[in-house]
């Protein structure tokens, strides 16, 4: 099985993504989710996915669905639903930094934030 290139802390390796991943989680969770959608407009679903996870609750699901989405897309191991949802009460932006490496380089991706590795 495929594994993260980026370890669990691995947003601490670089700083500005770390502190960008806990300050901007709406943005960048918006960003993830529309690049996941398979059609053109990105603008629509990066709103959708923005507006969502300004919802207490709401945004763990939204967030343990995609994670569970990218884990399928990168042949590694999924995890279970609910271990997602758990953990990113408390280490969304790491979470949410470690999804996000995993297509950072990948050529025509939409990228608000991009830092260079």
């Amino acid at each position: 099985m495929n594994e993260y290139q980026q370890s669990f802390c691995g947003c601490c390796d670089h700083p500005a993504n770390g502190i960008c991943s806990f300050l901007f989680c709406p943005c960048l969770f918006g960003e993830l989710y529309g690049r996941r959608r398979p059609d053109s407009n990105f603008i629509v679903h990066f709103s959708i996915g923005t507006i969502v996870s300004f919802i207490p609750g709401v945004n763990c699901f939204f967030y343990a669905k995609e994670r569970q989405g990218l884990q399928a897309e990168g042949r590694m191991h999924v995890e279970q639903m609910s271990k997602i949802f758990w953990m990113s009460f408390c280490f969304y932006g790491c979470l949410l930094s470690q999804d996000r490496a995993q297509y950072m380089h990948a050529p025509g991706e939409p990228k608000l934030i991009w830092f260079p590795s």
